[in-house]
């Protein structure tokens, strides 16, 4: 979580930092060295996070795919006891007629 709050920290620092170029450059935007290198800048490093941030996002969406399925009370998956093989209802047949030579 920290990871993904400091690169959307980044991605508002480029915004920032480009707006800044872009509002103080004087004369022509394309003869503008510092803003054409801030644009490259921010746009290599906007798409290294953006990627991560797409990652962040779809390891969120498997944990908590994760969490749901241990949820208790859900009706539509197994109980606790079914996923690993107890039996909680187990009836033990045992015989009325049990002689006196059975040695349990």
């Amino acid at each position: 979580m920290t990871e993904v709050a400091a690169n959307k920290r980044k991605m508002k620092e480029l915004e920032d930092n480009l707006l800044y170029h872009l509002t103080s450059t004087t004369g022509s935007l394309v003869e503008d060295e510092t803003l054409i290198e801030a644009l490259t800048v921010t746009k290599e490093t906007a798409h290294e996070v953006n990627e991560k941030l797409s990652i962040a996002a779809e390891n969120e969406v498997r944990i908590n795919s994760a969490r749901e399925e241990f949820r208790p009370g859900r009706s539509d998956r197994y109980s606790a006891d079914q996923r690993f093989g107890l039996r909680s209802h187990t009836v033990l047949s045992i015989p009325h007629d049990v002689s006196n030579e059975c040695c349990w």
